[in-house]
């Protein structure tokens, strides 16, 4: 098995140059050990801050927690009425969480490697992958 370690700005990087993003979305960084997602609803509503904490890695899923300043109640109740979505083959985005599929995103570009584990210390990522030869 192999590794690859990082830290939460880097998989920023790679998520924001790598996956095309509604135009909702305007901004992508890191807060600390948080990531700040921008998300501009339209003309007649402000912009808003969504918070990702990583949570854990579950049957091939990486799981983020969501928070806002507000009641993310709320505000995912808002942008389903504007028809913004996030939620597709690969990701799931509700109130609570954010769940991405790492395995099936994988399978289509490196279909011999296999997240096993990722392994979060302060924001410092290992990941632990599995080859298929």
């Amino acid at each position: 098995m192999a590794s690859i370690n990082f830290e939460l700005s880097e998989l920023v990087d790679i998520f924001t140059r790598g996956v095309k993003m509604p135009d909702q979305i305007k901004h992508i960084c890191c807060d600390r050990n948080k990531i700040k997602v921008t998300i501009s609803p339209g003309m007649l509503a402000p912009n808003f801050n969504l918070f990702l904490t990583y949570d854990k890695f579950y049957k091939g899923k990486i799981v983020f927690k969501v928070s806002s300043k507000g009641s993310t109640d709320l505000v995912i109740s808002f942008l389903d009425k504007l028809g913004f979505s996030i939620s597709g083959n690969l990701c799931e985005f509700n109130a609570k969480h954010f769940t991405v599929d790492i395995n099936d995103y994988l399978k289509d570009k490196f279909s011999f490697i296999e997240v096993k584990d990722i392994i979060n210390n302060n924001s410092k990522f290992s990941i632990i992958l599995k080859h298929n030869f």
